[in-house]
């Protein structure tokens, strides 16, 4: 009977801290590979080009929209791809926003986020984190490629993305 338990009552509040998204209306969230070089385009694949380059850093872009007071905001930890980060710092941004960076095969990279009646913050994951997320956390983590932990009006919630779109890779100069 304590096993059952043990399975059941996670599963039970699992729902309840899945919804816990608080003042966070939407989550945006882009990654970006630098390429080391001028890499060469290999081949073309329907009208995709293969481009023969090995990424030698990756940049993550978020966004989360809301009804959100800056002064009792604070974003505490990132996970991406199961991986934890610091969090480098998060700003109020003007919507809508364009990434307007010069693309390795010469395209511009189109609005990230659009207009927006409520506020849009920017968040920087700063370093990898050492940090190993509890059993619950863990299991958002792995259902969703991105998750943050913000502490709203002294509460805890977990926004969080199921993908994160790769934008065209950059020449890292």
């Amino acid at each position: 009977m304590k096993k059952v338990l043990q399975i059941i009552f996670p599963v039970l509040l699992l729902p309840v801290f899945i919804q816990a998204q608080g003042p966070v209306k939407k989550v945006y969230a882009y990654s970006r590979n630098f390429i080391a070089g001028k890499p060469t385009i290999k081949a073309a694949i329907g009208a995709k080009p293969v481009i023969s380059a090995v990424p030698t850093r990756t940049e993550y872009y978020l966004f989360i929209e809301g009804d959100i007071d800056t002064a009792e905001f604070k974003c505490t930890a990132v996970w991406i791809n199961k991986k934890s980060y610091a969090v480098a710092g998060f700003k109020k941004i003007d919507v809508p926003y364009s990434l307007d960076l010069k693309t390795v095969d010469g395209k511009k990279v189109k609005e990230l986020v659009p207009k927006s009646e409520v506020m849009v913050l920017q968040i920087w994951p700063g370093k990898t984190d050492k940090s190993s997320p509890g059993k619950q956390l863990r299991q958002l983590t792995t259902l969703n490629k991105l998750v943050l932990e913000i502490v709203y009006k002294q509460k805890k919630y977990y926004p969080r993305k199921k993908s994160i779109t790769a934008l065209p890779a950059a020449e890292d100069v």
